[in-house]
């Protein structure tokens, strides 16, 4: 197993760490400075990959290394534990039977591998060449490994740099690591990574590093409330910061959009569990502040690419419509590199490092109570089920609520918009106890009413938006005008539909399923 940190940085940052104080005060002994070359393999239909495995020969001037990685058997490892098992080789080809003899390595990869060496099909598809730097570091009584990496991913002809920092925990406590970052952190501008180098390589083939959506969440099949909590905070903040390379250097929306739905996952388990553990305020504060900024980014993306060209095509306004195109795809451009900027900066990247060391060193333990740290300790299945009750129930009051109200009213609308989607996630965190169909059924109803709501909320943040358009830009007027016109029908005409899918999330019926989920559920 190896325990690692990454940070990713610029060449010319990485060239100022030598003279940082951090190497100044804990630095034991004069860097060693190795030229490596990695060689990646895998199967023509990349077997390996798609089981979350890398398999490579690293060489450098003294020595051949087969290396395999992947994620250690167990939930509880954390998000910075990888498995990694290696074996000396003597040619720049891997010997999978050494690698059957690695130690602890799991079953199911031996299995993986054995059906590999039976095929014959391994063959090189990329090569690493990277200058490495690495100083031994004691920080906080933890021996840690820190290395930089210059060098160049080559693959079919392509090439792409990378510049990172590992820091490596040889020996005493991880929390040191954090320690180690946040001085970097402090001086250069990085980002907390989660991207391997073998990532890099498939993505010079066509593959990977691609938007990440949220994937399920695996989770111990007795876990403690305490081992839950800590999985799925540390899964929702792996899933925003797997994207925020990817939004900070592309121009796809989906990069911001996962972020932003990384983050809003995180918020929403930490309601989840409110009365047991309480983020910092000097956290909470930063978090809410990089929330409004991605938040205000993305709304902007939504009017520029979904909202106007649909208004537009279908009315066929878009020459009439072109300035107005032509001011919001400027908004949209303005607030996007303010939400990059935010980012990139050293404060971004040391909140992440911040979130990720109260979750991985679970550090609400500090302010717990005895009582609280024995509610921690009880089984999650039995908190999931109050849990899921309680986010129904929600959802079932607001739905009444909109009954009463009627369909008109936008606040209550909203609020349960909201409501689903909190309801949705608690059953896709704790998805790993609740396997039943009846979970599966509540969930499509209620990504149904999410989605029904996000394309009202849709129109009714882009008109708040376009109002302040025609407020500061008056020869927009007329434009805003039909633009709204537009968005108004759509919403009566939604709103018009009998069958609306919110109306039976206030049925007997659904609090019933919901109540049959729960008592069967865990089991």
């Amino acid at each position: 197993m190896e325990t690692e940190l990454k940070l990713t940085s610029s060449v010319d940052h990485l060239h100022k760490i030598s003279s940082q104080r951090l190497l100044q005060d804990f630095a034991t002994k004069e860097p060693v400075t190795r030229q490596l070359t990695s060689h990646y393999f895998d199967t023509p239909d990349n077997a390996l990959q798609k089981h979350g495995l890398s398999l490579r020969v690293r060489e450098d001037a003294q020595q051949r290394t087969q290396t395999l990685k992947g994620q250690p058997d167990g939930a509880a490892a954390g998000p910075l534990v990888r498995g990694e098992w290696e074996s000396a080789v003597g040619t720049s080809s891997p010997d999978v039977r050494g690698l059957l003899q690695a130690n602890h390595l799991p079953a199911k990869y031996a299995r993986m591998l054995r059906r590999v060496e039976r095929s014959g099909t391994l063959a090189e598809l990329f090569t690493v060449q990277a200058r490495r730097t690495t100083w031994t570091l004691e920080v906080d009584g933890a021996s840690i490994e820190m290395a930089l990496d210059e060098g160049t991913t080559l693959a079919n002809g392509a090439r792409s740099t990378f510049a990172e920092i590992e820091l490596e925990r040889k020996s005493g406590k991880k929390s040191a690591l954090y320690t180690a970052a946040h001085q970097l952190a402090r001086h250069i501008p990085v980002q907390l990574s989660f991207v391997s180098k073998a990532e890099r390589g498939f993505a010079l083939l066509g593959q990977g590093m691609q938007p990440r959506k949220a994937s399920a969440i695996a989770l111990p099949r007795r876990a403690s409330v305490e081992q839950g909590l800590r999985r799925i905070l540390a899964a929702c903040l792996e899933h925003a910061q797997s994207n925020a390379q990817g939004f900070l250097e592309s121009d796809d929306p989906e990069y911001l959009h996962q972020l932003r739905v990384g983050l809003r996952r995180f918020k929403s388990a930490l309601k989840l569990f409110r009365d047991l553990v309480a983020l910092p305020a000097d956290l909470q504060a930063q978090l809410d502040d990089v929330a409004v900024m991605l938040g205000a980014a993305r709304d902007a993306d939504v009017l520029l690419l979904t909202t106007l060209p649909r208004i537009a095509d279908a009315g066929r306004h878009r020459d009439f419509l072109q300035s107005l195109f032509e001011h919001v795809q400027a908004d949209a451009h303005e607030k996007r590199a303010a939400a990059r900027r935010a980012v990139h900066a050293t404060h971004y990247a040391q909140m992440m490092l911040g979130l990720f060391a109260w979750v991985d060193g679970k550090r609400w333990r500090k302010d717990a109570s005895r009582a609280g740290r024995a509610r921690l300790r009880r089984p999650l299945a039995i908190f999931a089920r109050g849990a899921l009750a309680a986010a129904h129930d929600k959802v079932r009051k607001r739905a009444n609520t909109v009954h009463k109200l009627g369909d008109h009213d936008s606040s209550s609308l909203h609020r349960l918009r909201i409501g689903c989607k909190q309801a949705r996630y608690a059953v896709e965190f704790f998805g790993a106890i609740e396997r039943s169909n009846k979970a599966k059924r509540y969930v499509k109803q209620l990504s149904a009413v999410q989605h029904a709501l996000g394309v009202l909320n849709d129109s009714h943040v882009a008109q708040t938006i376009l109002a302040g358009y025609a407020q500061a830009r008056p020869e927009l007027a007329t434009q805003v005008h039909v633009v709204a016109a537009y968005l108004n029908g759509i919403a009566a005409a939604r709103l018009a539909q009998r069958q609306a899918p919110w109306r039976k999330l206030a049925h007997p019926a659904a609090a019933a399923g919901v109540r049959d989920l729960i008592r069967k559920g865990g089991r």
